[in-house]
Protein backbone atom coordinates (compact mmCIF):
# COMPACT_ATOMS: atom_id res chain seq x y z
CA UNK A 1 0.00 0.00 0.00
CA UNK A 2 1.25 3.81 -0.94
CA UNK A 3 1.34 6.81 0.91
CA UNK A 4 0.34 8.56 -2.01
CA UNK A 5 -3.04 10.44 -1.58
CA UNK A 6 -6.09 11.97 -3.95
CA UNK A 7 -8.04 15.24 -2.83
CA UNK A 8 -11.46 14.96 -3.74
CA UNK A 9 -13.37 18.04 -3.46
CA UNK A 10 -17.20 18.15 -3.64
CA UNK A 11 -18.76 20.24 -6.28
CA UNK A 12 -22.48 19.64 -5.13
CA UNK A 13 -24.40 22.16 -2.84
CA UNK A 14 -25.55 19.36 -0.93
CA UNK A 15 -24.14 16.61 1.38
CA UNK A 16 -22.14 13.51 -0.65
CA UNK A 17 -21.28 10.10 1.03
CA UNK A 18 -19.27 7.56 0.26
CA UNK A 19 -18.99 4.67 2.23
CA UNK A 20 -17.62 0.94 1.34
CA UNK A 21 -17.14 -0.97 4.59
CA UNK A 22 -15.03 -3.73 2.80
CA UNK A 23 -12.39 -1.03 1.62
CA UNK A 24 -13.06 0.69 5.29
CA UNK A 25 -13.59 3.58 4.03
CA UNK A 26 -16.78 6.66 5.11
CA UNK A 27 -16.25 9.92 3.80
CA UNK A 28 -18.86 12.68 3.88
CA UNK A 29 -18.84 16.51 2.12
CA UNK A 30 -21.00 18.54 3.16
CA UNK A 31 -20.52 21.69 1.70
CA UNK A 32 -19.14 22.47 -2.14
CA UNK A 33 -15.78 22.99 -2.08
CA UNK A 34 -15.18 20.32 0.78
CA UNK A 35 -12.42 17.92 -0.11
CA UNK A 36 -11.33 14.58 1.59
CA UNK A 37 -7.54 12.96 0.44
CA UNK A 38 -7.99 9.22 0.49
CA UNK A 39 -5.29 6.67 -0.18
CA UNK A 40 -4.67 6.31 -4.06
CA UNK A 41 -4.96 2.75 -3.73
CA UNK A 42 -8.56 2.94 -2.15
CA UNK A 43 -9.50 5.13 -4.88
CA UNK A 44 -8.47 2.80 -7.84
CA UNK A 45 -10.76 0.24 -5.80
CA UNK A 46 -13.58 2.62 -5.60
CA UNK A 47 -13.92 2.77 -8.85
CA UNK A 48 -15.43 -0.28 -9.24
CA UNK A 49 -18.00 0.90 -7.71
CA UNK A 50 -20.83 1.96 -10.42
CA UNK A 51 -22.31 4.68 -7.51
CA UNK A 52 -18.82 5.77 -6.73
CA UNK A 53 -17.93 6.52 -10.76
CA UNK A 54 -21.03 8.32 -11.13
CA UNK A 55 -20.75 10.96 -8.99
CA UNK A 56 -17.01 11.47 -10.75
CA UNK A 57 -18.92 11.22 -13.93
CA UNK A 58 -21.49 13.63 -12.75
CA UNK A 59 -19.27 15.99 -11.62
CA UNK A 60 -20.74 15.64 -8.02
CA UNK A 61 -17.18 14.65 -6.99
CA UNK A 62 -13.79 15.74 -8.58
CA UNK A 63 -10.39 15.58 -8.30
CA UNK A 64 -8.36 18.26 -9.36
CA UNK A 65 -4.97 17.14 -9.59
CA UNK A 66 -4.63 15.47 -13.63
CA UNK A 67 -1.81 13.40 -12.63
CA UNK A 68 -4.01 11.97 -10.32
CA UNK A 69 -6.82 11.30 -12.92
CA UNK A 70 -4.72 10.09 -15.61
CA UNK A 71 -3.00 7.17 -13.33
CA UNK A 72 -6.05 6.13 -12.45
CA UNK A 73 -7.36 6.36 -15.72
CA UNK A 74 -9.62 8.79 -15.84
CA UNK A 75 -8.01 11.21 -18.36
CA UNK A 76 -6.03 10.29 -21.50
CA UNK A 77 -2.14 10.11 -21.14
CA UNK A 78 -0.39 13.47 -21.91
CA UNK A 79 -3.81 15.40 -21.73
CA UNK A 80 -2.87 18.68 -18.97
CA UNK A 81 -6.83 19.87 -19.50
CA UNK A 82 -9.38 17.76 -18.04
CA UNK A 83 -11.51 16.61 -21.33
CA UNK A 84 -13.55 13.65 -19.26
CA UNK A 85 -14.05 15.27 -16.11
CA UNK A 86 -15.01 19.12 -16.03
CA UNK A 87 -16.26 20.90 -13.29
CA UNK A 88 -16.97 24.84 -13.66
CA UNK A 89 -15.37 27.19 -10.95
CA UNK A 90 -17.15 30.49 -10.64
CA UNK A 91 -15.23 32.70 -12.80
CA UNK A 92 -15.87 30.37 -15.34
CA UNK A 93 -19.32 30.45 -15.17
CA UNK A 94 -19.83 33.84 -15.04
CA UNK A 95 -17.86 34.05 -18.76
CA UNK A 96 -20.08 31.33 -19.61
CA UNK A 97 -23.13 33.11 -18.72
CA UNK A 98 -21.85 36.66 -19.66
CA UNK A 99 -19.28 37.11 -22.83
CA UNK A 100 -19.55 34.35 -24.15
CA UNK A 101 -22.09 33.96 -27.35
CA UNK A 102 -25.11 31.79 -27.43
CA UNK A 103 -23.71 29.16 -30.30
CA UNK A 104 -19.84 29.03 -27.71
CA UNK A 105 -21.89 28.96 -24.75
CA UNK A 106 -24.13 25.71 -26.51
CA UNK A 107 -20.80 24.09 -27.81
CA UNK A 108 -18.93 24.43 -24.76
CA UNK A 109 -21.84 23.62 -22.25
CA UNK A 110 -22.48 20.52 -24.09
CA UNK A 111 -19.00 19.14 -23.09
CA UNK A 112 -19.89 19.66 -19.21
CA UNK A 113 -21.80 16.87 -16.85
CA UNK A 114 -25.55 18.11 -15.66
CA UNK A 115 -24.38 18.36 -12.43
CA UNK A 116 -22.60 20.92 -13.37
CA UNK A 117 -25.06 22.28 -15.40
CA UNK A 118 -27.38 22.26 -12.48
CA UNK A 119 -24.71 24.38 -10.40
CA UNK A 120 -24.60 26.67 -13.28
CA UNK A 121 -27.90 27.38 -13.63
CA UNK A 122 -28.29 27.70 -9.11
CA UNK A 123 -24.91 30.18 -10.05
CA UNK A 124 -27.58 32.10 -12.57
CA UNK A 125 -30.52 32.52 -10.74
CA UNK A 126 -28.31 33.45 -7.28
CA UNK A 127 -26.72 36.29 -9.32
CA UNK A 128 -29.59 37.12 -11.38
CA UNK A 129 -28.31 36.45 -14.53
CA UNK A 130 -30.72 35.88 -17.35
CA UNK A 131 -29.54 36.04 -21.13
CA UNK A 132 -32.46 34.70 -22.96
CA UNK A 133 -30.95 32.89 -25.69
CA UNK A 134 -29.00 31.10 -23.06
CA UNK A 135 -31.69 30.63 -20.47
CA UNK A 136 -33.26 29.16 -23.76
CA UNK A 137 -30.61 26.87 -24.39
CA UNK A 138 -29.94 25.60 -20.64
CA UNK A 139 -33.76 24.93 -20.39
CA UNK A 140 -33.72 23.02 -23.66
CA UNK A 141 -31.24 20.40 -21.42
CA UNK A 142 -32.70 20.35 -18.12
CA UNK A 143 -35.74 21.66 -18.29
CA UNK A 144 -35.18 24.31 -15.86
CA UNK A 145 -36.38 28.26 -16.53
CA UNK A 146 -33.57 30.27 -15.17
CA UNK A 147 -36.29 33.64 -15.52
CA UNK A 148 -38.76 31.33 -13.73
CA UNK A 149 -36.59 30.52 -10.95
CA UNK A 150 -35.14 34.44 -10.54
CA UNK A 151 -38.88 35.16 -10.05
CA UNK A 152 -39.74 32.57 -7.76
CA UNK A 153 -36.62 33.99 -5.55
CA UNK A 154 -38.06 37.27 -5.31
CA UNK A 155 -41.45 36.08 -4.83
CA UNK A 156 -39.94 34.38 -1.37
CA UNK A 157 -37.93 37.04 -0.25
CA UNK A 158 -41.13 39.32 -0.83
CA UNK A 159 -42.63 37.05 1.24
CA UNK A 160 -40.46 36.68 4.32
CA UNK A 161 -40.42 40.56 4.12
CA UNK A 162 -44.21 40.52 4.53
CA UNK A 163 -44.22 38.02 7.13
CA UNK A 164 -41.50 39.72 9.25
CA UNK A 165 -43.32 42.99 9.07
CA UNK A 166 -46.06 40.99 10.42
CA UNK A 167 -44.43 39.46 13.63
CA UNK A 168 -42.82 43.13 14.40
CA UNK A 169 -46.48 44.37 14.19
CA UNK A 170 -47.48 40.76 16.40
CA UNK A 171 -44.55 42.15 18.81
CA UNK A 172 -45.51 45.81 18.82
CA UNK A 173 -48.64 44.72 20.09
CA UNK A 174 -47.68 42.83 22.70
CA UNK A 175 -45.30 45.57 23.88
CA UNK A 176 -42.53 44.02 22.94
CA UNK A 177 -39.38 45.88 21.99
CA UNK A 178 -38.76 44.75 18.38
Amino acid sequence: MSDRLVKIKSTANSTVAVSDPNLNIRRIWTARGMEHAIPFDTVEQLLWSTGFRNMLESGTLYIDNMQDKIDLGLEPQGTTEPTNYKVLNNSQMLTLLKIRTPEEFEKEIKTYPIEQINILIQYAVANEIAEPQKVAILKEITGKDIVKLIARKHEMAEADKIQKEKEAAYAREDGRRV
